[in-house]
């Protein structure tokens, strides 16, 4: 899906033949015509309906010498350069994308001529880049105050959103929405040895809460509730009777060393949501939820979470919902990619419904023995589909986005809880 294109968009194709026609007065129209339209710049393309030019820019000066760009067609751990259009100051990237893509981007001037192999030294350089100036629509990714310097958020984004972009109205918060209620809690587990908050939901109205009140267990929990709008997504469906009364635990990751580490099939992870979380979770709400009812969710690791805990405890979770699953990412010991799949395959089929989504510019690998989202969660979606599993997969047009994530999530939602 990475389709690197030729300066082929018209206004970037109308500027180069001006400037190289020497006519002085080009590079100010084209500003002038970015600021009134707004950037990246969205053009139709003659031969194709169904696509957009979208061209990237950046207004340099003499200081710039390079101009970086993460966007939803960048591979994540990588950075995709932007070129400058010869005699003027006007950086740009071009690609072809369909009228559906969507997904944020940041910008980065001057970027390191190498770029840092490592996940944290690459996430660093989010910390340095820039949302586009010209673009009035951003995305923040909020911070974690227990964790403000190792956790995944505090980067601000400028937003994408083609024509047939993917909006849910279930997204938005308004006066009138029945509210429900969340409560903090401090969970010490013995097997993890650490601490974490866990944030209870509990739906909106009167209604005591049963065995058969769904029960979603999300992953990454602070940026479930924060940068998906969870809660508010919650809200309206119930409100909408898009769904039954639900009730939520969003359990924290702590910070971003602790959940790359527990969260890819760690054994002990396993065991604090059997002997811990489970326990405690029956233990603060009142009643034991069903296995039926009870879902595992999460996005990137936390979607190969859901998929594997499920799997390994179906007596406890029949419900799952991967977003953006790092599937081609196995558990600690077992070194081949997309491990998962060989395990459906084998196993007697489980209990388990199950939904996925991923995003169509997940195709390139983050390291030699991962073959990428987007492979890894088709091959795991052709096995589950060979046995029969209750299977809702879907791919959107952008990347490894919680922008995208919160629309998926609506979706997921109401599938999964029907």
């Amino acid at each position: 899906m990475q389709n690197r294109v030729k300066p082929s968009s018209p206004s970037i194709l109308k500027l180069q033949n001006a400037a190289q026609r020497g006519d002085r007065g080009a590079e100010s129209r084209f500003w002038r015509r970015a600021t009134k339209t707004k950037t990246p710049l969205v053009e139709p393309m003659a031969s194709d309906p169904t696509h957009r030019w979208v061209t990237y820019v950046w207004r340099g000066d003499r200081r710039i010498h390079s101009v970086g760009l993460i966007s939803p067609q960048t591979a994540f751990g990588t950075i995709d350069q932007l070129e400058r259009v010869p005699r003027t100051q006007v950086w740009y990237r071009t690609f072809k994308v369909r009228n559906d893509g969507q997904g944020t981007y940041m910008l980065l001037p001057n970027p390191p001529s190498v770029v840092p192999a490592d996940l944290f030294g690459y996430l660093a350089l989010w910390r340095k880049a820039k949302p586009d100036p010209l673009n009035p629509i951003s995305f923040s990714s909020a911070v974690n105050p227990d964790y403000p310097k190792g956790g995944l958020g505090g980067h601000h984004w400028s937003v994408l959103q083609l024509p047939n972009a993917p909006h849910h109205s279930e997204l938005e918060a308004g006066p009138r929405l029945p509210r429900g209620t969340i409560s903090t809690y401090r969970i010490r587990s013995r097997t993890l040895k650490n601490k974490r908050k866990i944030w209870v939901y509990r739906p909106p109205g009167e209604r005591p809460l049963t065995q058969e009140t769904p029960v979603v267990i999300f992953f990454d929990g602070f940026r479930y509730m924060t940068d998906a709008a969870a809660p508010t997504v919650l809200d309206n469906l119930i409100h909408r009777k898009r769904i039954p009364p639900t009730l939520a635990i969003f359990v924290d990751q702590l910070d971003g060393a602790t959940r790359n580490r527990e969260l890819p099939g760690y054994p002990p992870f396993g065991r604090f949501l059997v002997r811990e979380l489970m326990p405690w979770i029956r233990k603060a709400v009142g009643f034991s939820p069903s296995p039926n009812r009870t879902v595992l969710a999460g996005m990137s690791y936390g979607g190969l979470a859901s998929m594997y805990w499920a799997s390994r405890h179906p007596r406890l979770f029949q419900n799952v919902i991967s977003q953006s699953g790092s599937m081609g990412v196995s558990p600690p010991g077992i070194d081949e990619p997309v491990a998962l799949a060989r395990y459906f395959m084998h196993r007697p089929k489980l209990p388990l419904k199950i939904y996925m989504d991923v995003g169509r510019y997940e195709a390139r690998s983050e390291t030699e023995n991962d073959v990428g989202h987007l492979g890894a969660n088709r091959h795991v979606r052709d096995i589950l589909r060979v046995r029969g599993y209750p299977l809702l997969y879907r791919e959107y047009c952008g990347g490894h986005d919680f922008f995208c994530c919160r629309q998926g999530l609506v979706d997921a939602l109401r599938w999964i809880l029907s």
